[in-house]
Order: C-alpha cells, then structure tokens, then sequence
C-alpha cells in the first residue's frame, strides 16, 4: 500500500470489473465460498511475482504474455 495513494474512478472501475470476471469464473468452477474466493484472490499476485521473476526473458520474451506460443522476437521478425 503506498500511503496518500488513491485510484482514478477509471482504475478503480477496472479494478472491480477485473475482480468481478474473476469471481464469475471461479463461481462457475464451483468455488462459491467467499471465503475460498478471497483467499484465490489473496494467492494470484503471489504467483504472478513467482513466474516473473522466474523467467529468463522477462515479460518482453515471454510467450505466457504475448500469446501463447509467440515470443516477442518472432513477432517483431527479428
């Protein structure tokens, strides 16, 4: 949390939209406990951080981020 920090409307907006999609998914797999779904939240950021800092070629390589099977470099030809 950085202290004074408060989101635009807009952002916040995203925000809640993205958590929102997140739960429908999760609704529709069968986890329904608010409890499970705040601790799935709680768990995501965590394994964000693990893959990023575990790959070698960062987000500009990566295919996780720039579609499934294409890297960066193929993209761009080079």
């Amino acid at each position: 949390m950085i202290p004074g920090f408060e989101p635009t409307p807009e952002s916040y907006a995203v925000a809640v939209e993205a958590l929102g999609r997140a739960g429908a998914v999760m609704h529709a797999a069968g986890v329904t406990d608010p409890g499970d779904i705040d601790c799935l939240v709680a768990m995501i950021p965590g394994l964000i951080d693990a893959q990023l800092s575990n790959e070698p070629g960062g987000i500009g390589g990566c295919s996780t981020w720039n579609g499934w099977s294409t890297t960066q470099n193929e993209r761009s030809g080079s």
